[in-house]
C-alpha cells in the first residue's frame, strides 16, 4: 500500500472523522449532516495537499462513513499509508548531538518506527531535554528527509498548560533552547527561546494536526 500521509495529517483525518460521527449521532437533519461531511472532507483535502487523484479518492471516502465501526476500519486502513518514524540507533542520536559527551539515551524500543511527528526524552540528572524531529522531503529543497536534533533545558511546571505544538491542554513543561543567533541584549550573547510543550511527547504525537508551530520553533533555534 502506498505511503503518502504524515502523522499529523492522519491525526487531522481522525479528528474530522470523529466530528462526523458526533454530528451523525446528535443531528437528525440529513441535509445538515451531508453539509458537515462535505466540509470535513474539504478540510482534510486542504490539510493534505499535492496528492494524486487515487489518494484523494481514498480520503474522500471519509464522507461515506456512517458508523463508528466503519470509521475505525477506515482509520486502520489509512494508518497503513502513514509514514513511520525513521529507524533510530544510539549511533544516529550521537551524530545528532555531537557536542554532548555523555548523551543520556532514551528507550529506543518505545519508538518502534510507529507514526510520529517528533519524539523527546529527558536526562533528569542534568534537566536536559532532547527533541528529534523528522523533516519530510521537500520537493523544492532536499531530495531526502532529514532528522533534526534540538537540545534544551527542561523546566517542570507541575500544572496543566497549552502545548505550543498540538494546541491541546494537558501536563506541560517548558522547553528552553539557547539559539545560535547572537543577541546583544542577552548577557551571554545568545537568545533563549522557550515553548510550553506536552510533558509526554507520545500524547502530543496523537494530537498534533499541523506543523507550523513546531517548524517555526525549530527554525528559530537553528538559525
Amino acid at each position: 500500500m502506498d505511503i503518502f500521509l504524515q502523522n499529523h495529517q492522519y491525526n487531522y483525518i481522525m479528528r474530522q472523522g470523529r466530528l462526523i460521527m458526533s454530528t451523525i449521532r446528535t443531528c437528525t437533519d440529513n441535509q445538515v449532516i451531508e453539509t458537515f461531511k462535505y466540509s470535513a472532507v474539504s478540510k482534510v483535502l486542504d490539510a493534505c495537499p499535492g496528492l494524486s487523484e487515487e489518494h484523494q479518492q481514498l480520503l474522500k471516502r471519509l464522507g461515506d462513513l456512517q458508523t463508528a465501526e466503519e470509521l475505525q476500519l477506515y482509520l486502520d486502513k489509512i494508518l497503513q499509508c502513514t509514514f513511520k518514524f525513521p529507524a533510530i540507533t544510539e549511533t544516529r542520536l550521537q551524530r545528532l548531538f555531537p557536542k554532548v559527551k555523555k548523551l543520556s539515551m532514551p528507550d529506543l524500543t518505545e519508538i518502534d518506527e510507529r507514526p510520529l511527528t517528533y519524539f523527546t526524552w529527558m536526562d533528569t540528572a542534568t534537566n536536559k531535554h532532547y527533541l528529534v524531529y523528522y523533516r519530510q522531503p521537500q520537493p523544492s529543497k532536499e531530495a531526502a528527509g532529514k532528522l533534526v536534533g534540538i537540545q534544551g533545558q527542561y523546566t517542570s511546571t507541575n500544572k496543566t498548560g497549552i502545548c505550543a505544538f498540538c494546541k491541546k491542554t494537558g501536563d506541560a513543561s517548558l522547553f528552553s533552547v539557547r539559539a545560535k543567533t547572537r543577541s546583544a541584549q542577552s548577557p551571554d550573547y545568545y537568545r533563549s527561546v522557550g515553548q510550553y510543550i506536552c510533558l509526554d511527547s507520545k500524547v502530543c504525537n496523537t494530537q498534533i494536526t499541523e506543523l507550523d508551530a513546531l517548524e517555526s520553533f525549530i527554525e528559530s533555534v537553528s538559525r
